[in-house]
């Protein structure tokens, strides 16, 4: 399937060469869009940026719905690399070039929205991307289902499970599980399910929490989702190793660093690490443990205060007690 999408992807660059007095054919526009989802969904979001930027040059100004759906999965693309001051502010350029169309083209409009709230959240700005989300969902509940009402939801369930507040992550994930299922959405499925087993986590349900993260795993397959198949098989990990299933948490760890590889972000593998060191703790592997954690994220990348170096910290913190110190 990978070199399959990368070989469209490439055609599709060579096909994109507006030439004088004859613009590209809406019909390589779309093929662009459907192409560069598939290979977000597959991981490999730069090439899917590449292909954007060149179909949006090639596109008319005056074909707005096609501008627009590209800007959407152009958007989708930086958040799924982690890109997330990029996805701000291309998400606010957004809504200003078509804030004029927001009524006629109301589902991708609301998609841009989305988007901007989980880069506020990605930033640590949880409760405007709280605010923000509600107001969407709100206008959403009064249309058709749609793929932007179920990702609204599933956005709202990850802002409340980085809040903590566990019995809010559980109903948005609900909603935004129904939501999938009714738009048909194998990749939005396992979305919700994902959200839903870390609520069910944070519930204390760890039996609910693994059958959902099993779901998602499933969903996410069905979808060709490569990344978030890693994503949550960390997540079902993390849930096997609070059942003391220590042997099959570290399977799941490894397994989705084999599938995934160099596809995933830094964010993304350093979470993997923290959770990999959490098996190790639990399984009483200190000095492994430690190993894994002495490699500090701030220096690859990220800033000092980021989520992953402060999980670093307290891991290391709980090294020590362990230790006796």
């Amino acid at each position: 399937m990978d070199s399959g999408v990368l070989l469209q992807a490439a055609r599709l660059e060579a096909l994109i060469q507006p030439s004088a007095g004859e613009p590209v054919a809406n019909v390589h526009l779309e093929s662009a869009i459907i192409c560069a989802e598939s290979l977000c969904l597959a991981g490999y979001t730069n090439e899917a940026s590449a292909l954007l930027v060149r179909a949006l040059a090639a596109s008319a100004s005056e074909h707005v719905h096609v501008r627009l759906r590209l800007e959407v999965v152009q958007l989708r693309a930086l958040m799924f690399a982690y890109r997330d001051s990029e996805c701000l502010a291309k998400a606010q350029e957004c809504l200003h070039e078509f804030g004029a169309f927001a009524r006629a083209y109301e589902f991708e409009y609301a998609q841009v929205q989305n988007y901007r709230a989980m880069a506020l959240l990605r930033m640590n700005r949880a409760h405007e991307a709280v605010a923000e989300l509600v107001s969407v969902l709100a206008q959403l509940r009064t249309r058709p289902d749609s793929i932007a009402l179920t990702q609204c939801a599933g956005f709202l369930a990850t802002a409340y499970i980085t809040i903590g507040e566990w019995d809010s992550a559980r109903r948005f994930a609900l909603e935004a599980l129904v939501s999938a299922r009714r738009v048909n959405s194998a990749y939005q499925e396992g979305v919700a399910l994902g959200n839903l087993a870390i609520a069910e986590r944070g519930r204390g349900r760890h039996q609910a929490s693994e059958d959902a993260a099993v779901d998602a795993e499933a969903a996410y397959e069905r979808a060709g989702a490569v990344v978030q198949l890693a994503h949550v098989r960390r997540s079902l990990a993390i849930t096997l190793g609070h059942r003391g299933k220590l042997d099959r948490a570290r399977l799941l760890i490894e397994r989705g660093f084999a599938d995934a590889g160099m596809r995933l972000t830094g964010p993304q593998r350093w979470y993997s690490e923290l959770a990999l060191s959490r098996i190790h703790l639990f399984a009483g592997e200190l000095a492994e443990c430690r190993a894994l954690l002495e490699n500090k994220f701030f220096l690859r990348g990220e800033v000092r205060e980021s989520r992953p170096e402060l999980l670093r910290l307290e891991y290391l913190g709980d090294v020590e007690l362990e230790q006796g110190n």
